[in-house]
């Protein structure tokens, strides 16, 4: 069934098997209908008793139970919405000129709204700040219409838009103060001024996440520290995510700070393109975040901290941040400028990570010195550099990994998941990471090429997993075939499953992607290729049609 409403997605809805629960997914959030509702309405139309009921009360009767399911479900319809702000608009190339891959991609412009979109936001602003609507929503974004990933640069066009204003200015006086039962806010090329800083400080007492993305100030120059405490901008807020894209410009960005007693989840996301301006001015915002954050003392509650520096590094040694006021850390993302010279000794009382997630080069660097390390997500070999080109740049071989695993079994011995994202993956790699990583539960490798060619390379590597009996999930690169040999495959895997239920009897996950070479069609001067995933569980010897991603894998084993 289909539910249309004005300024909404089309909302797909399923009942359970038991038809006690009626869900509704959008944007990856579940709607609860009141099953009563439905109930209600079915009998109606399967069980009224028309003898005794003319028509028109039969129709007067269910008319009013559609008008009381409209009257409570409509609300549940805007639990996650968007309020348009401005939007994006991308020139075309000037005619004649290429711009080579490895270049910084053509700006974006954030230009105003119309004054019929303008109109629009406002009619919506107004119709969501009913209560009745309000207190439903659980999710709200004010952005611009297609905005893009905060790695696109953009050249801002209405820097001083009354629409614009407008809007904010409505949207933090008379909707922030409504939404009750809001837990998830997303602020991204917006701009704030004092007033605005000071509601949002009240609303962030109740929320469970803020995201600011490339927010502006509306002040001549960038708040201080005390400027914050001033304007009430220490954010008690659980989870604070900053995202910012240094561009052009002389706007002023907003940096949001936590609170330190109440943030248990921070992440800082700076990028800069290669310019040496730009990326000069990148390094001094770190350094300008990372004084601010020691000066705010002790965070008591911080689990999970990612400061992600884009494309050369973070320049400071966070380590030491994290050893003095981060002692219940668990979970961190970073990489190290490479030019930095920053110590190779970790400091004594650097605490124990459960999970990392970073470079290849950086692992030791961070996580491994100070042992118990559970989760490993390995994203390239080092951060970039400046004079890395298109022909140069860093990538994580075959080679390095093995080299990295060499003799490091101690270091490796408390590791239950590994994400690698490697260049040349081969089938050999295998048996060294099981032979380093005895623990070893869960494993996906993402190559850029194929893992394996022919039936034989992926038996190999089955016979190589039987060598860890704790695996529970694996997901694999891309395996090549010939043409006529997917029935042999479909075979192959039925006679492993039967190994690997014996040897590897937790293992419930296997994936693959599969590259097929297909009939040549007429006319064609080369073979078809035909890409698709392979997912089974061997103690069944199951297909899958689902995907399990790692990142429920861990969430499910974490606190374990």
């Amino acid at each position: 069934m289909v539910v249309e409403a004005d300024h909404l997605e089309q909302t797909d809805e399923k009942q359970t098997s038991t038809g006690e629960v009626i869900q509704t997914s959008r944007g990856g959030s579940n709607l609860r209908f009141p099953a009563e509702l439905f109930h209600s309405i079915f009998s109606h139309i399967l069980h009224g008793n028309l003898a005794e009921e003319s028509p028109k009360k039969a129709l007067e009767n269910l008319t009013l139970t559609c008008k009381v399911f409209y009257h409570l479900a409509q609300p549940l319809l805007f639990d996650s919405c968007t309020f348009p702000i401005s939007r994006t608009w991308k020139p075309p190339p000037e005619e004649g000129v290429i711009y080579p891959s490895h270049a910084d991609p053509i700006p974006m412009n954030i230009i105003p709204l119309s004054v019929q979109e303008s109109e629009d936001t406002l009619h919506k602003l107004c119709f969501i700040g009913q209560e009745r609507i309000a207190t439903a929503v659980r999710h709200c974004r004010l952005a611009p219409i297609a905005y893009p990933e905060y790695s696109t640069p953009v050249d801002d066009h209405c820097q001083e838009d009354a629409h614009e204003h407008t809007i904010v200015d409505r949207f933090f006086r008379d909707i922030i103060p409504k939404l009750s039962n809001l837990r998830i806010l997303e602020l991204v090329h917006v701009t704030l001024g004092p007033s605005h800083l000071r509601l949002l400080h009240g609303v962030c007492v109740q929320l469970h996440s803020l995201c600011s993305e490339t927010c502006f100030l509306q002040d001549d120059d960038e708040m201080r520290l005390e400027d914050h405490n001033h304007f009430g901008a220490m954010l008690s807020v659980k989870n604070l995510i900053c995202k910012r894209t240094i561009h052009p410009g002389n706007r002023k960005m907003y940096l949001p700070l936590p609170h330190p007693t109440h943030v248990e989840s921070l992440s800082y996301h700076f990028f800069s393109f290669r310019r040496r301006g730009l990326s000069h001015s990148m390094e001094g915002r770190e350094r300008v975040l990372f004084r601010q954050l020691t000066a705010m003392g002790k965070f008591t509650s911080l689990r999970s901290l990612d400061v992600t520096i884009r494309p050369y590094g973070a320049v400071c040694d966070w380590r030491q941040f994290i050893s003095t006021h981060c002692c219940l850390i668990e979970s961190l993302s970073m990489q190290r400028h490479t030019k930095v010279n920053i110590s190779f000794v970790a400091p004594h009382d650097l605490p124990s990570l459960k999970l990392f997630r970073g470079m290849w080069d950086d692992v030791r660097f961070y996580a491994l010195q100070q042992g118990g390390l559970r989760h490993l997500i390995v994203t390239g070999k080092r951060a970039d550099a400046a004079e890395d080109g298109l022909r140069n740049h860093p990538i994580l071989r075959h080679s390095d990994v093995l080299a990295g695993l060499n003799g490091r079994r101690d270091e490796f011995a408390c590791l239950e998941s590994l994400e690698l994202k490697i260049w040349n993956a081969l089938e050999k790699i295998i048996a060294p990471i099981f032979n380093c990583c005895p623990r070893l539960r869960a494993l996906k490798l993402i190559g850029n090429t194929s893992f394996g060619v022919g039936l034989s390379s992926l038996s190999s590597v089955f016979i190589a997993v039987t060598l860890c009996p704790d695996i529970e999930y694996l997901s694999l690169p891309q395996f090549h075939i010939e043409l006529g040999q997917r029935a042999s495959l479909e075979s192959m895997i039925s006679s492993s499953s039967v190994h690997l239920r014996t040897q590897c009897p937790k293992l419930h996950y296997v994936h693959f992607e599969l590259r097929e070479e297909m009939p040549m069609t007429k006319g064609s001067r080369s073979p078809v290729m035909k890409n698709s995933d392979v997912r089974f569980d061997p103690t069944d010897d199951r297909i899958l049609t689902v995907e399990h991603t790692i990142e429920d894998w861990r969430s499910r084993v974490w606190n374990e």
